[in-house]
Order: structure tokens, then C-alpha cells, then sequence
């Protein structure tokens, strides 16, 4: 008997235009059954949470429907659903399921029928509510104006920026470098090293914030740095982006369950040998050969990350990073992590930015590769196979941005493409010390013509400004 199990995309399951396949299914007698899923399997995979298997040779007018959205399927839980497909009770007959317009939602075909009560009883109890309902929605529109109206006038008298301008004001005092003025020290609130990951420019890129603002969205949320920085120090609401899946599901058990990810960690030994088998547990994964998912995903990708040269993705090990006193002390880092006004999602800016059309965003993205751009070579995941970085659409994020009304920053690289691209808005160019690649004390050709014949790169940024438009 040929047999066949997927797990399909939750629109499928209802939407019209897909309504022919699902009949085919069962006018052709294939479906065998169906079992919602919760959709914290697949995280931080979205859309996808219901199973179905499929039988080529079938000779029951029943179909077995299950719902396990609430369940975490360990082994109790499997079990409760093998009881469940040999109890007649969950299978539906197929002409249900053709009388619900062959709807593949077990929740509709799972319930106990309840008689429905006196129709006119129904109908006057209806109406009354409506009553009830339209008078609070009367009310609630007229709060929405008098508290709107407050805040106009606590906004014309600067009152309420207040609050988040003092904020600004003590972080960036606590950060303030006292060697070299107008220059603000690393920010050390991420637990993840990252390439690009904006430690040094936290501080100026806070200082760049309005004061007005509500919340910020950050597309291309990376390492995290300025995001941690303005949720923490700021107190701020932030809800980061990454197309990264890998990245984003480290970040939800760093921000969620910190102390479970130390724990894991706390499994690993800071050696070459362990590195080395970690990078390959992390190299099967990458390749499809041999998936991992959740807790143990976010261990093996944060080891092997933070304990890389560079540091890099699937990178060789850092002597430095491995040494057994510095990893303890990531170790409490992770573990005392504290940042819940940090959420998290995986997702491309290209539908982020619409969504969040009012909001305040800060943008960190790829660097631009071409003209002449100091950036020679795209870095994400990994410089060996930058899929993230090689292809980005520069021009897209640049139309976005200028569409965009809430505001924003932007961090990008210092070139005549960017600068003319961006010419309309306020541009500064910030100086401080890259530490990607500082081990390498050899100077190559690039740097011996633009860095003053030093192995320390200096940077070639910029950060880009829009204000915006309107406060309310």
C-alpha cells in the first residue's frame, strides 16, 4: 500500500482557490487523515502546523481528523493520538466534509452539536447586545480623542519626550569615552559576537534617536547591539527581523528561555576537538544532511559562532574564545540575559517595512558591494557562500525607505552609490575601529592603499537619518 505523509501550509487547509485539490483528495478516496499540529514545531518557520497522510488504495468512507495544536508531542502525547485513531469518534465521514465545502480544519468537524435555543430569544438577545456594544464603542471613541488631545498639548510643552530624552541621557553619559571626546565606548549588551555588529556605533546611534518615538523596528536585526540598547537602556518596545532562521531561533530561546540555553551550553567543552565536532553537527544541519531543531539549534549554532575567528558561520575555531575562563563567563552571560521588551521574527524586510509604515525603524543591511565600494566580498551566513548578503536589493530597500513616514536610521558603507541614493536625507560619517578579522596582522594590497598602511581597518561608514513626518 502506497502511503504518503505532508505537512502543508496552514492556507491551505481553507483557502478557495485551493478547494479542488482538497476535493480531489477525497472524491478520490486518498485522504487518510489529518492531525493539526502546534506551530511551535516549526519554529520559527511560519504557516506551516497541520499534517496529512495519504493512501493510494483506500476502502473507507471515513477520514481520521485530530487536534493537537495544544500539545507538544512527546511520547504521552503520541500516544494520546494512536488511541485517538483507533476511537471511531475522530473520523468523519466524507460526506461532512463535503457539506463544509471540503474544509480541512479538524476544529469544525470536532465538536458536540448543542441545540441552539428559541430563535426570537436569539434575536432580541442579539440586539440588545449591539446596543450595548455600539454604546461602549461610542464611549471608547471619545476617550480615544480626549487622550489623543492630551497628548498634543504634553507634546507641545516637550512633556513627553521627556522621559525617554533622560534615558538617552544616562546611557549615553555611562557610555560617554573618556579618552576621546565626542566617542562613545563598545556596548557590551548582546550576548552573541557578531560581524558587523555594531557594538561601537550603539552609542551614536542612540544619540540619533527622536525623542518622541513609541517603538522601533529593526529589519535586519543581526547581533542585535543598538536593538538590545534601545529595549533595555531606553525601555523602549523593539521587534527585530532576519531572513537568517537559524539566527532568529538562537535569539528566541536567548530572549525566552536564557537559562535553558545555558544549561546546554554548559554540556559543551571549550576544545578544538569539540569545536570541530560541534561545526560538523552545525555543517549537516546547513546542508539538510541531518536537521536539528529548537534548544538544541540554538546551543549548537551560538557554540559554534561565538567560539569561531572571525567571528563567522561554520567558521574555524578562535583560541581565544575557547579558553575555558572566557566561555564560563559567555556562559552567565547568556544565562543572565534580561531584554523582554526584545521580540523576535524571521522575515524579509521587503514585507516588514510596509507593515510597519508609522513606526521608527533602524536599518542595519548588507553592505553595498558595488562601484567603488570599499567592500569587496558579502559575509552572510558566511563569506563562502553569502546568500544573504550576494544579491541583495539595495534599490528595493532604497525605495521602501524613501516611501517609508515614521522615519528611520540607516547604517551603511561609505560609497558615491549610497551617497547619491541617500543625498536627500541627513548623512553622517562616523569613525571608529572595526574588530572583524583583528587578529590579521599581514597588510594586503587594500589596506596598504586606503587604511595608512595599517593591519587595523578603520571604518567607512555612514548612518543615514530621516525624521518623521508627523508625531501622531
Amino acid at each position: 500500500m502506497n502511503k504518503c505523509l505532508i505537512i502543508l501550509p496552514n492556507i491551505l487547509l481553507s483557502s478557495s482557490k485551493d478547494s479542488k485539490l482538497r476535493q480531489s483528495l477525497i472524491e478520490d478516496n486518498l485522504l487518510e487523515g489529518i492531525i493539526k499540529l502546534s506551530e511551535k514545531i516549526f519554529f520559527p518557520l511560519s504557516g506551516a502546523s497541520t499534517s496529512i497522510w495519504l493512501l493510494k488504495e483506500r476502502n473507507k468512507e471515513e477520514v481520521f481528523m485530530f487536534d493537537a495544536s495544544n500539545l507538544e508531542l512527546n511520547e504521552q502525547d503520541k500516544e494520546l493520538v494512536q488511541q485517538n485513531y483507533l476511537n471511531s469518534n475522530s473520523e468523519i465521514n466524507r460526506g461532512k466534509i463535503k457539506k463544509h465545502d471540503y474544509l480541512f480544519l479538524p476544529s469544525i468537524y470536532l465538536y458536540k452539536d448543542e441545540p441552539v435555543g428559541d430563535p426570537n430569544e436569539i434575536k432580541e438577545n442579539i440586539k440588545k447586545l449591539s446596543s450595548e456594544l455600539l454604546g461602549t464603542w461610542e464611549e471608547l471613541e471619545k476617550s480615544k480623542i480626549e487622550i489623543k488631545n492630551l497628548l498634543v498639548a504634553l507634546a507641545e510643552k516637550g512633556e513627553i519626550n521627556t522621559l525617554i530624552e533622560e534615558r538617552k541621557k544616562i546611557f549615553l553619559e555611562k557610555l560617554k569615552s573618556k579618552t576621546k571626546p565626542n566617542s562613545y565606548k563598545r556596548y557590551l549588551g548582546t550576548p552573541l559576537r557578531y560581524a558587523g555588529g555594531k557594538t561601537l556605533a550603539a552609542g551614536h546611534i542612540v544619540s540619533l534617536l527622536p525623542n518622541n518615538i513609541k517603538r522601533v523596528i529593526s529589519p535586519f536585526l543581526g547581533g542585535a547591539s543598538v536593538e538590545i540598547a534601545i529595549a533595555k537602556e531606553l525601555d523602549l518596545e523593539v521587534i527585530g527581523y532576519d531572513i537568517f532562521d537559524i539566527l532568529i531561533n538562537y535569539w528566541h530561546y536567548q530572549i525566552n528561555e536564557p537559562k535553558k540555553l545555558a544549561d546546554e551550553l554548559e554540556k559543551f567543552e571549550p576544545t578544538k576537538a569539540e569545536f570541530v565536532r560541534i561545526r560538523e553537527v552545525m555543517k549537516k544541519h546547513w546542508k539538510g544532511e541531518k536537521k536539528i531543531t529548537g534548544l538544541e539549534l540554538a546551543s549548537v549554532y551560538y557554540f559554534n559562532y561565538n567560539t569561531s575567528y572571525g567571528p563567522q558561520f561554520l567558521a574555524s575555531q578562535s583560541s581565544v574564545y575557547l579558553k575555558e575562563d572566557r566561555y564560563k563567563k559567555t556562559i552567565e552571560k547568556v544565562r543572565n540575559f534580561d531584554c523582554k521588551n526584545l521580540k523576535v521574527f524571521c522575515e524579509s524586510f521587503e514585507t516588514v517595512i510596509p507593515k510597519y509604515k508609522d513606526d521608527f525603524l533602524y536599518c542595519d543591511p548588507p553592505y553595498y558591494l558595488g562601484g567603488d565600494s570599499k567592500v569587496f566580498i558579502g559575509m552572510y551566513p558566511y563569506r563562502n557562500f553569502p546568500i544573504h548578503h550576494a544579491g541583495f536589493k539595495h534599490e528595493l530597500l532604497r525605495d521602501l525607505l524613501k516611501a517609508h513616514k515614521g522615519g528611520f536610521i540607516l547604517s551603511y558603507n561609505d560609497c558615491s552609490t549610497i551617497r547619491e541614493w541617500y543625498k536627500e536625507f541627513n548623512i553622517i560619517s562616523p569613525v571608529w575601529q572595526y574588530t572583524f578579522g583583528q587578529g590579521e596582522t599581514r597588510i594586503g594590497k587594500n589596506r596598504l592603499n586606503h587604511n595608512n598602511d595599517s593591519h587595523v581597518k578603520k571604518s567607512h561608514e555612514l548612518i543615514i537619518i530621516s525624521r518623521m513626518e508627523q508625531i501622531f
